[in-house]
C-alpha cells in the first residue's frame, strides 16, 4: 500500500511550480549553482505573480517576513530580493555567505534519503539506511545542517520538504532504529533545535494527526 502524504496546499503550490529543479542535484557542480537557479526561477515566478511563492518571501526573507502576500504582490521584488530568499531558505545567512560556498557538493545518496522519508517509503528507506549506514550521522549540506532525523519535524528545513508521510512515526523509529540521534540539533531560527522540538512547534504534523505517535516514538 503506497502512504498517504499530508502535504500543505502552498506547499503542493511550490512543488509544483519549480517541478524538477528541486531534485536535479546532479546537473549543478555545486549546492551554490543549484540554488542559484532556483532563485531565477523564484524572480520569474514572482514576476508571473505565482501566488505560493510570495510565502517563501514572508516566511524566510527577512526584509518581507510578517507582510500579507497581497503586501508582497505590490511591493517590487528585485532578483537580489530572491537571491536573498532562496539563500536563507535554505538555512544559509545570505547571499553573500552562501556566494562564497564554491566547494559545497550534494551527497546523492542523502538527499534521496530524505525524498524517501518524506515519501514514507519504508522499504527503500530500510534498503538505503542498510547499504550506507552512515547516513543516519550525515548532515545536509545546506546551512540548517538537517540530519535526516530532522526532516521528521517537518519545520525550519526547506519550503518544499515540509510534508508530513501518515506513517511518520514507523520512519521515526526506523531512523533511531539505525543509530539517529534524537538529541542532534539543527540550526534554525536563530538557535539550535532538536527534532522532538521542531516537531511539537510545527502545524504540519499536527494537521497531518500523527504528532502524538511520532513524539511517542521520540521519547
Amino acid at each position: 500500500m503506497i502512504p498517504q502524504i499530508y502535504t500543505p496546499k502552498v506547499v503542493q503550490g511550490i512543488e509544483l511550480f519549480y517541478g524538477e529543479l528541486l531534485t536535479a542535484y546532479d546537473q549543478f557542480p555545486t549546492v551554490r549553482n543549484h540554488l542559484a537557479q532556483l532563485a531565477l526561477r523564484l524572480y520569474e515566478g514572482i514576476q508571473n505573480k505565482i501566488h505560493p511563492l510570495y510565502s517563501e518571501l514572508n516566511n524566510y526573507n527577512q526584509s518581507f517576513i510578517g507582510m500579507s502576500v497581497e503586501e508582497l504582490m505590490t511591493t517590487e521584488i528585485t532578483q537580489d530580493d530572491c537571491y536573498e530568499t532562496i539563500a536563507q531558505e535554505f538555512g544559509f545567512p545570505d547571499w553573500t555567505f552562501l556566494s562564497q560556498q564554491d566547494q559545497l557538493n550534494y551527497h546523492l545518496p542523502f538527499e534521496c534519503a530524505i525524498n524517501l522519508l518524506l515519501k514514507g517509503n519504508v522499504s527503500e528507506l530500510t534498503s538505503s539506511l542498510t547499504d550506507h549506514p552512515d547516513l543516519v550521522s550525515m548532515r545536509s549540506p545546506y546551512g540548517h545542517r538537517a540530519t535526516l532525523l530532522h526532516y521528521v519535524g517537518s519545520n525550519g528545513v526547506e519550503f518544499w520538504r515540509q510534508k508530513v508521510p501518515l506513517n511518520l512515526a514507523e520512519i521515526t523509529t526506523l531512523l533511531l532504529d539505525h543509530g539517529a540521534d534524537p538529541t542532534a540539533t539543527m540550526s534554525v531560527y536563530g538557535g539550535q533545535f532538536t527534532t522532538l522540538e521542531l516537531l511539537t512547534t510545527s502545524a504540519h504534523p499536527y494537521e497531518a494527526g500523527v504528532t502524538e505517535e511520532v513524539v511517542a516514538a521520540l521519547s
